[in-house]
């Protein structure tokens, strides 16, 4: 009898764990931002009070921000020029740095970032920029490279989006701030797939490709154990056949 080995290379158990994850951080985003939202009326309340030193039965609200995600190379011009306004900065700060909270985020920068940047930038327009104006992606047949929008270049709006983050955690460093803005213009393309949909959900197609892969494994092992019994029984049925001609008078 030929023992039957499993497929080593099936992938089913690291899919699963990497789905389990997937889900995991999915969950913790949302209570975070839940959480986020919560301190952020906490302390426009805790304001109010400050003020009146009595309590209001009024809402508490929180204040749209006075700028619209940027989707063009003259959106990200016209906001880099309002940026030297110092009025429109301290109203921008104040009312996104609400979402998390002033200094309730210590140490938690990146993921402030990830959650407000959406605010600031349209990711389908991010697509168009590089932190140099460089591109990997040839045009033409000589191998010319695309030209990009140079984000490096609008450093009042980046340093709009650090001071931001800071409110939320003043241990924020520009350098990290800048480090992430180029993650995110590097993995543009991903992030606005990811916002669209458009995505296929690989790990689950290679779960697919491995349980087929098992399967005819199975299916090629069965068939050469098939193969060596029906050998096996030539054999016998030749060798039976040939001692009865042995023995004959």
């Amino acid at each position: 009898m030929v023992p039957y080995f499993k497929n080593a290379f099936s992938q089913t158990e690291p899919d699963e764990a990497a789905e389990e994850h997937d889900t995991l951080t999915t969950k913790v985003n949302k209570c975070l931002l839940l959480l986020s939202h919560l301190n952020a009326k906490l302390d426009a309340l805790a304001g109010r009070l400050m003020e009146h030193g009595t309590s209001s039965a009024s809402p508490v609200t929180i204040n749209e921000p006075p700028l619209q995600p940027v989707k063009s190379l003259a959106d990200l011009e016209a906001l880099e020029d309002r940026c030297r306004d110092r009025k429109f900065v301290q109203a921008t700060v104040a009312s996104l740095g609400m979402l998390h909270g002033q200094n309730r985020f210590y140490k938690q920068g990146a993921t402030v970032s990830l959650q407000i940047i959406d605010y600031f930038f349209c990711r389908a327009f991010l697509t168009k920029c590089s932190w140099t104006g460089a591109s990997r992606t040839s045009t033409s047949a000589a191998g010319s490279k695309q030209q990009k929008i140079p984000f490096i270049k609008f450093d009042k709006t980046i340093n709009l989006f650090y001071r931001t983050v800071q409110y939320s955690d003043p241990l924020y460093s520009l350098d990290e701030c800048k480090s992430f803005l180029h993650r995110c213009l590097k993995n543009s393309k991903q992030r606005f797939l990811e916002m669209s949909g458009t995505r296929k959900p690989v790990s689950r197609q290679r779960k697919r490709k491995a349980v087929e892969s098992e399967d005819e494994n199975r299916d090629s092992v069965e068939k050469s154990i098939e193969d060596m019994q029906s050998n096996i029984t030539w054999q016998v049925e030749f060798l039976e056949g040939d001692e009865e001609v042995k023995i004959l008078p």
